[in-house]
């Protein structure tokens, strides 16, 4: 015996929980015009210290095992189970208000009987209907320091990750009137991603750097901050049979903005260039087409574009006057590469889908330093 010594190893001690970091973040929420916005993000910076963003249309909600569809009608709400095909029909009455969804359950504002409203809240996975509170939903999330954090500030949506609590937070979206569904995912099935890959497209926001550049096909001029690079298979719009890798079809795109004018350059790298291959901008109401081997036809009258080919693929550098674009800060914005190889279906590579003619992704005209 060891006199004096105290007793020990009576109780197991329980080791500290550590808190398990989300890899991704589904967002479900509505826009100032009423429209669904589905966004999911990879928590996880990608080599290029970016945060990847993708976007589906329509209402969609994933969990890491689960990708629910959310449909309204005349006659109530559509829940389709994309994982394992299953749907659910909540009859709440003619289109029911959409007022959140938090783990399996869904909360609607429908007409009640008396001619009033009543807010129901249904589940996911049966129909089956009751009376319960809509939820706060998890806004946060456990992690190092303080943590992960969403926030809807004037109408625009940001997340704010442990390293940048002090700083503005990542800028997602703007015009956001309303949350109604956050998801933090922890790991997913091989089913579940999947479904996410056919589901979600990647979308992204540009930041327009405040430089007057020389639009004269020679970069060497642009500034040297890291561009938006689309290089990965979610990105494809199309013709995935026809796609082999970011060799086969990628590009990237940077953007400075000048009282006068906005101009975007990149690179495009492709293995075998041809003479169906193209680059097609969207800057707002302005679209713009540029071939990727030499042509004598300018792509728009409006605007200032050339495109070089490279041993690797190409280099291109776009400008649109000022005057063609709205006078706002924030512009639509996608930037789509299509690679025709003989013999192979199309394929088409995008930096944000697009919804009714109108690019999902973001250019940001950043305030000058």
């Amino acid at each position: 015996m060891f006199a004096g010594a105290p007793l020990a190893g009576c109780e197991r001690l329980a080791p500290a929980r550590r808190a398990v970091l989300p890899s991704a973040l589904s967002i479900l929420a509505e826009q100032d015009d009423g429209k669904p916005l589905s966004m999911l993000l990879d928590l996880r910076r990608n080599s290029r210290d970016q945060l990847d963003v993708r976007i589906a249309e329509g209402a969609q909600v994933y969990d890491g095992r689960r990708v629910w569809s959310l449909e309204r009608g005349t006659d109530g709400l559509s829940i389709s189970d994309r994982v394992t095909g299953e749907n659910v029909r909540l009859g709440a009455g003619a289109t029911p208000r959409l007022l959140a969804v938090h783990q399996r359950t869904v909360w609607l504002e429908a007409r009640s009987p008396d001619g009033g409203t009543e807010v129901r809240a249904c589940s996911m996975k049966d129909g089956r209907c009751g009376v319960t509170p809509v939820p706060d939903l998890p806004l946060d999330h456990p992690g190092p320091g303080a943590g992960f954090r969403v926030a809807l500030e004037r109408g625009e949506l940001r997340l704010y990750l442990p390293q940048e609590q002090e700083t503005e937070g990542v800028a997602l979206a703007s015009g956001i009137a309303r949350l109604l569904g956050v998801y933090w995912v922890r790991g997913g099935t091989g089913e579940a991603d999947l479904v996410v890959n056919r589901t979600f497209r990647g979308r992204a926001q540009v930041h327009a750097l405040a430089r007057t550049i020389t639009a004269d096909g020679d970069l060497v001029d642009w500034p040297s901050a890291a561009p938006l690079v689309v290089e990965a298979r979610w990105h494809l719009q199309s013709g995935a049979d026809g796609w082999s890798g970011p060799r086969d079809g990628s590009f990237s795109v940077a953007a400075v903005w000048s009282p006068e004018r906005v101009c975007v350059a990149g690179r495009v790298r492709d293995d075998h260039v041809g003479p169906g291959d193209q680059l097609t901008l969207h800057i707002d109401r302005v679209s713009m087409i540029l071939p990727a081997t030499p042509t004598d036809a300018a792509p728009d009258a409006t605007s200032e574009a050339r495109m070089s080919p490279t041993w690797l693929g190409a280099t291109y550098e776009a400008c649109v006057p000022s005057s063609a674009l709205r006078a706002t800060d924030r512009l639509p914005f996608a930037v789509l590469y299509e690679d025709a190889d003989p013999g192979e279906p199309t394929a088409v590579i995008t930096s944000a889908p697009e919804v009714d003619g109108v690019p999902l992704g973001e250019l940001l005209l950043l305030a000058p330093d």
